[in-house]
C-alpha cells in the first residue's frame, strides 16, 4: 500500500500536467573555464515542463517599463531539482527572473516547489 506521502506527490504532479501552463525552465550553473579560448562558459540546462500558474499581476514600480510578477507551481517529479534564484523561466514569450524559491513538503518528502518570478 502506498504511503500518503507517495499519494499525494503523484496528484500535484497529475494537477500541474493537466491544468499547467507550458514554460522553458532555465538551470544557471557556475561557469566552467575554457583554457582554449581563455573564457568562462556558462552552465545553463533548459528543462521543458508545465508549471501551475497560481497568480500573474502588475508590479508598479515608476518608470515608462512594465513590470509583471508571477508565482508558479511545479511538481518535483517533473523538475526534480533544487531551484535556486540564479535561475530564469521562459513564459508567455518573455525572460522572468526567480526572485523567490519555497519548496513544499508532505511529511518529509518535497512534492513541490513554488516559485515566484518577475519579468525583465
Amino acid at each position: 500500500m502506498a504511503t500518503f506521502d507517495t499519494l499525494f506527490t503523484k496528484v500535484g504532479n497529475d494537477l500541474v500536467e493537466l491544468f499547467g501552463s507550458a514554460v522553458m525552465y532555465h538551470q544557471h550553473g557556475s561557469g566552467s573555464y575554457d583554457p582554449l579560448t581563455g573564457a568562462v562558459v556558462a552552465a545553463e540546462t533548459i528543462y521543458n515542463v508545465k508549471a501551475g500558474v497560481e497568480e500573474l499581476k502588475r508590479v508598479e514600480e515608476g518608470g515608462t517599463n512594465e513590470t509583471m510578477e508571477a508565482l508558479l507551481w511545479f511538481s518535483y517529479v517533473t523538475l526534480p531539482i533544487e531551484p535556486t534564484t540564479a535561475d530564469t523561466v521562459t513564459y508567455l514569450g518573455k525572460t522572468w527572473k526567480v526572485t523567490g524559491v519555497e519548496p513544499e513538503y508532505a511529511g518529509d518528502v518535497r512534492i513541490a516547489v513554488k516559485i515566484r518570478v518577475r519579468s525583465n
